[in-house]
């Protein structure tokens, strides 16, 4: 009889690579690409049982399209969920405390979840790309139904990632694992001769929880465990590309990793451990970011990698004068994050900050010298231009963005407007922000809800 898995091995699996899908020619000017939104049973880790989840083309993460600037592409993406399913995830609100336990913790499970139909709407985040093809939150797709979206990729070579994007559960959808990875090649960067092939790896990093049986047992179910007074999920165990705890092996050379940080709420602060513990953040150059490749390589920050919600890093990671080594990516930023510095010394559980396993993943380098002809560049981007603000037309118009907490927990964005002397404001809810030279101003709300006036019509 097989004891009942209560705990995970850390390092077990080996990392997986999602495959890599290029659009069909239909024109001189067109490609397209069809894209099915379909069910899987995935091993999440090795000692568990296949978890239900919803996935792009079966895989999870979802494959990575792979798209030169300026090619005009059409993806046709497909709903086959099916209708008569149950939802892949079980959703509860926990006592406050233990969030980050596996199971329920003696709570019901959330029915309105529970009975969630699969509708979907598809967005690629970061793209440049035209409304109607954007992922409006509530242009859905039921199953059975498919929709096509225009794509112009006229963007710098960059990694973008597309995901589910429904109006009021896009948290769960892509907690059920609807994301997957999109990356822009240009010119400009083939000609640096960056690491590619095998030796370019992306990184889709989450945080998960998983249901338990009564026996404490793992079942492999994906659980949306929030605490009470919270909308915010915080996960105990941390997916890179669909693995918890993955290793990978590498040789003793430069690496060019493409992180994205794919979770709900958890911020990150990545930190690469040798095997003393101690962080080796010389053998790490960042050479881009959400936009792009920077305009010269730069040194991580002291503290490590932060990494918010959908943001991105481009890495080069020296791994040769670490022959033989296994190397630790730890994270150090508790939940939620402040930018507070670490209360203990990195890879170090931090339970009372949401952090019971700081553990990523594993890096181990192999023993054998190999050939690099890699070097990096002094100059990446030449079309790089960092914006400041000095550089902004004169005649430039400032606005300013609330974020406000209610005591519910929901967060909510208002778009503010400044209070000139004299106007009338009876009757308005006004808000006073305070800046860092401590001078306090008044501002009305003019936009909080999907639904209210644009104002803004960036270039």
């Amino acid at each position: 009889m097989t004891q009942p898995t209560t705990s995970l091995t850390k390092f077990k699996d080996c990392l997986r690579v999602p495959p890599t899908l290029h659009p069909q020619q239909m024109d001189d000017q067109r490609y397209s690409l069809r894209v099915q939104m379909r069910p899987a049973q995935i091993q999440l880790h090795s000692d568990l049982p296949p978890s239900e989840v919803w996935t792009y083309e079966g895989s999870l993460p979802g494959p990575i399209i792979e798209i030169a600037r300026g090619q005009r592409v059409q993806i046709e993406w497909i709903n086959v969920l099916p209708a008569d399913q149950a939802y892949p995830i079980t959703a509860v609100t926990a006592p406050d405390g233990t969030q980050n336990e596996p199971g329920r913790s003696g709570r019901p499970a959330n029915t309105t979840v529970a009975e969630l139909v699969p509708w979907t709407v598809v967005h690629l985040h970061g793209g440049r790309t035209a409304a109607v093809s954007d992922g409006w939150t509530e242009n859905a797709i039921l199953s059975g139904q498919s929709t096509t979206s225009d794509y112009a990729n006229d963007q710098q070579a960059t990694l973008l990632w597309y995901h589910d994007h429904a109006m009021g559960i896009t948290r769960f959808n892509v907690y059920a694992g609807l994301a997957g990875l999109y990356i822009i090649r240009d010119a400009e960067e083939a000609a640096l001769h960056l690491p590619a092939g095998p030796y370019e790896i992306p990184l889709l990093i989450q945080d998960r929880n998983l249901e338990a049986a009564l026996d404490g047992s793992l079942t492999g179910r994906l659980l949306h465990k929030v605490a009470d007074g919270t909308m915010e999920f915080f996960g105990p165990f941390t997916l890179v590309n669909g693995t918890i705890w993955p290793y990978l092996p590498v040789e003793a050379r430069q690496y060019r990793f493409r992180l994205l940080n794919g979770s709900n709420a958890r911020i990150y602060r990545l930190v690469l451990l040798d095997e003393s513990g101690t962080p080796i953040h010389a053998h790490i150059k960042q050479i881009g970011t959400d936009g792009g490749l920077l305009g010269q390589p730069v040194d991580l920050p002291e503290g490590g990698l932060v990494l918010a919600p959908a943001e991105r890093a481009d890495l080069i990671v020296d791994f040769r004068s670490l022959r033989g080594q296994s190397l630790r990516l730890v994270n150090t930023a508790g939940a939620p994050f402040d930018n507070s510095p670490a209360t203990q010394a990195a890879g170090t559980p931090d339970p009372d900050n949401r952090l019971p396993h700081p553990e990523v993943m594993e890096f181990r380098v192999s023993s054998q010298p190999v050939e690099d002809p890699f070097v990096l560049p002094t100059v990446l981007s030449s079309s790089y231009r960092r914006l400041t603000h000095d550089r902004l037309a004169p005649r430039h118009r400032h606005r300013v963005v609330a974020m406000v907490e209610y005591p519910d927990g929901l967060l909510t964005f208002h778009e503010l407007a400044l209070v000139r002397d004299g106007e009338t404001t009876a009757g308005e809810a006004l808000l006073a922000v305070t800046d860092e030279q401590g001078a306090t101003r008044q501002y009305r709300t003019v936009a909080t809800h999907f639904e209210d006036t644009v104002n803004a019509r960036p270039v």
